[in-house]
């Protein structure tokens, strides 16, 4: 089981499972899904900024990584698969958070248990410590 960093965009302005929506932009006509209007940030100036890292980046702080451990049970039954996980990592490099996106329960433990135990150089941005978002597969 590795851990390889990836980030996927998606283009929400139209959703494709509909195909009323997906004749829109042939047809000139606007989506029925309203495109996403900015409006100004209200921070306080103690609410935390949180930050996306790429992975050259955040491989380059990791400090402490701890593999894995393949359960006996998934190799009994020849279970595979990737875990996709998303993890905040505080100011301090700990990691903070961890969502599961994808992946077989018997695996997905395994891959959480070894991801909690990692540690991060902080992450600094404008001389500043910052938390930084991360998706693991």
């Amino acid at each position: 089981m590795s851990f390889n960093v990836s980030f996927s965009h998606e283009n929400r302005l139209f959703d494709r499972r509909n195909p009323a929506l997906r004749l829109a932009p042939r047809l000139g006509m606007q989506s029925a899904v309203p495109s996403p209007t900015p409006t100004p940030a209200q921070e306080s100036p103690s609410s935390p900024k949180e930050f996306a890292s790429s992975s050259g980046v955040a491989n380059s702080l990791l400090r402490h990584k701890v593999d894995p451990e393949y359960p006996w049970e998934a190799r009994e039954r020849h279970i595979t698969g990737d875990v996709l996980l998303w993890i905040v990592i505080d100011k301090s490099g700990n990691v903070a958070s961890i969502r599961v996106e994808k992946g077989r329960p018997i695996l997905v433990d395994a891959a959480v248990e070894a991801v909690k135990q990692w540690k991060y150089r902080p992450f600094v941005l404008h001389g500043e410590p910052v938390e930084v978002t991360r998706q693991l597969r």
